[in-house]
């Protein structure tokens, strides 16, 4: 059982919606989705433009500190990496850990990562990667890498779980061309101009399902972290599987305004209690990555299982 830090896990919004598998009438739905037969031509980058318009860079470092019901349960690191090459095209590459902290690890030790590729031009996730490494002291260590390898031209998911000593699970799902990732989505969101009430949607795969995520800037405010006091963008965050709303709690984030636009604070009410992401540490990207700084850049060895 991986209670309460199975939340920590799925990061920042998405552990807030419904979770569990998708039901049978939601497979059967997504099953028959048509999958446009037109695929409009994608523009193409040099690596030192990947990052070049976007409010992070590579090199980026932020930390936040996991508060669960009020207590300090863990940290969250989250870096933007060099550019990546995939399927001859280069792409944006993030990766997360999440890890507790020392004084839990006698009852509850977790080291989980997660990485995204995500597409230079519309943050499509091209490729995914969640590694699980817990270890209990009411049960037997826990080990679980899930890959997701993403096929837009034909809607398609391919998904492949690893378990020790087992057999590895391949399975396919539906996917709506165009859909973000839990991660990637955190930063596609610091790239969006808000106006106080005016919502935005945006797609996201996540779960087997493709959600439906609504931002909806609430008010300017001012927000103290431990990494100091900023002025930032308050939006609240609702997930919807179709028409339907799918969330179980209310969740907000808030965006600084200032020009790299880091999420400084994360706050989601849920029925088990409270969750809260405080930033204690940022540190900016490089501004601007030479081509020939990223051309040898190896793919890292955690997404080579999923080629």
């Amino acid at each position: 059982m991986h209670f309460p830090f199975l939340l920590m896990i799925h990061l920042l919004f998405v552990f807030f919606i419904a979770s569990g598998n998708a039901s049978a009438e939601e497979k059967k739905a997504e099953k028959n989705m048509s999958c446009p037969l037109n695929v409009p031509a994608r523009p193409q980058y040099a690596p030192s433009e990947i990052y070049q318009n976007s409010p992070f860079k590579a090199g980026e470092k932020a930390v936040y500190a996991v508060r669960y019901t009020g207590i300090v349960a863990g940290h969250i690191y989250m870096d933007v990496k060099p550019p990546i090459l995939h399927k001859e095209t280069w792409h944006r590459h993030f990766r997360t850990e999440v890890k507790s902290l020392e004084s839990y690890e006698n009852i509850y030790r977790i080291h989980d990562v997660m990485e995204s590729i995500s597409d230079s031009h519309d943050f499509r996730i091209a490729q995914f990667l969640f590694k699980q490494d817990e270890q209990s002291f009411f049960s037997n260590h826990f080990w679980k890498q899930k890959s997701l390898v993403f096929d837009h031209e034909h809607c398609l998911v391919t998904e492949t779980i690893r378990r020790e000593n087992k057999k590895d699970k391949v399975k396919s799902f539906a996917l709506i061309r165009g859909a973000k990732d839990t991660l990637g989505m955190i930063y596609y969101l610091r790239t969006l101009d808000y106006e106080i009430n005016i919502p935005q949607r945006t797609m996201v795969y996540s779960s087997e399902k493709n959600w439906w995520l609504e931002t909806y800037p609430i008010a300017k405010e001012k927000v103290t972290v431990p990494a100091g006091e900023f002025s930032a963008t308050k939006l609240k965050l609702t997930t919807y599987l179709g028409k339907e709303l799918q969330q179980q709690g209310d969740v907000y984030l808030w965006i600084a305004d200032t020009p790299n636009r880091p999420v400084v604070l994360i706050h989601g009410d849920v029925k088990i209690g409270s969750l809260r992401f405080e930033m204690t540490e940022y540190v900016p990207g490089i501004q601007r990555i030479p081509d020939h700084a990223v051309t040898n850049y190896a793919r890292p060895a955690s997404l080579r299982v999923v080629q």
